[in-house]
């Protein structure tokens, strides 16, 4: 959620080297949360200790922070192994939607977050996956857009605020958590879904520039 949004995969800045601080980040937040989401599910852990570990998890999202803040420091980097990677760029993305259907998932198994608002944040992402699987089927990558990042924190937000409210039980905190957990599950839905159109209007504005341009290349000849 704290991620840069600067364009990391530039000339010279990507290595091909997996084995980096922010990747082992990304892996960190699709792991844990698939454990969480399997243990809110399961109701094998209270909603306090949930709520600390998903802030945690939700934290290694600033990868891209990371790499940004130690730009001026070239040889902390090499030490660190803290630079960009083309397995980052494609595994980030992926990892959110790891971490965030887990944990929506378990956690409307669990009791623990409202069904409804579950439901709708988890149908948000399958649609933003499906429109950028379709899209790298077709050869375009789908960049991580400013849009899509929104949608992760208001996620996290959801998903902390839930487990905070449930942890309070009958209080007014807990009323207050549910609420702000409400508004942001609405907010990730409404952000899920515009990312997902995002994604499906750049596949086709470059698929329809690719027909152009092969046109006009066979204007050309004739």
């Amino acid at each position: 959620m704290l991620m840069s949004l600067r364009n990391f995969h530039a000339e010279g800045l990507e290595r091909d080297d997996p084995k980096t601080l922010p990747n082992a980040l990304t892996v960190t937040r699709a792991v844990g949360g698939f454990a969480l989401g399997v243990a809110l599910g399961l109701n094998e852990i209270d909603a306090q200790t949930a709520a600390i570990i998903a802030g945690v998890l939700a934290a290694t999202d600033a990868e891209g922070s990371l790499i940004s803040a130690t730009d001026k420091y070239p040889s902390l980097q090499e030490k660190l192994r803290i630079w960009p990677s083309d397995w980052g760029r494609k595994g980030d993305p992926t990892a959110d939607k790891v971490f965030a259907i887990s944990v929506f998932l378990g956690g409307i198994a669990g009791g623990f977050i409202p069904k409804q608002y579950g439901a709708g944040v988890v149908a948000a992402e399958v649609a933003t996956m499906a429109a950028s699987g379709i899209a790298r089927l077709r050869g375009n990558e789908p960049e991580v857009s400013k849009v899509g990042k929104a949608g992760m924190v208001a996620r996290c937000i959801a998903i902390s605020s839930f487990l905070i409210s449930a942890a309070a039980e009958k209080t007014e905190a807990a009323d207050v958590f549910m609420k702000i957990g409400e508004y942001s599950a609405v907010a990730a839905i409404g952000l899920g879904l515009a990312s997902a159109t995002i994604i499906a209007k750049n596949y086709w504005k470059k698929r329809n520039d690719k027909k152009q341009q092969l046109k006009t290349g066979a204007d050309e000849r004739t």
